[in-house]
């Protein structure tokens, strides 16, 4: 009994099944391709090409000053390294001179490989000139 139950349960959720895939699959196939077709039209046209242009560029702009905004704060801590550097030379810290040359010269590091990171046509040109006279030393 049970088993003609379930037997009996299985055949209603396929007929059940059935049904509902040929009412609605043609209904969802329609606006698939209706959307579809719409999408090229509009790209034919360039409506989409437009605001995509648009939303790249306003994006590269806010990388660029991004990056922009954290090598300037990377020189900037190069110049409190070199400070810090001479104070401690003066002071006779020979441990701490050591110290902030070799921290200064891993923010150095950075400095060129974030500042490569920009487009050198939309490179800052304060950004462009740290890197020029201060070369990466090995």
């Amino acid at each position: 009994m049970k088993d003609d139950d379930i037997r009996e349960g299985i055949r209603d959720a396929a007929s059940i099944t059935r049904y509902i895939v040929r009412r609605f699959l043609p209904a969802v196939l329609s606006i698939l391709v209706i959307l579809v077709v719409l999408g090229f039209i509009l790209q034919a046209t360039g409506i989409i090409n437009i605001a995509i242009k648009r939303e790249t560029i306003k994006h590269s702009h806010q990388y660029v000053e991004g990056k922009s905004g954290f090598v300037t704060q990377m020189i900037n801590e190069y110049y409190e390294l070199d400070t810090g550097i001479a104070e401690a030379e003066a002071a006779g810290q020979s441990g701490i001179v050591k110290a902030k040359k070799a921290q200064r010269k891993a923010v150095l590091q950075n400095i060129h490989r974030q500042g490569k990171l920009i487009p050198s046509y939309q490179r800052p040109e304060d950004i462009q000139k740290f890197l020029d006279t201060h070369p990466l030393q090995f």
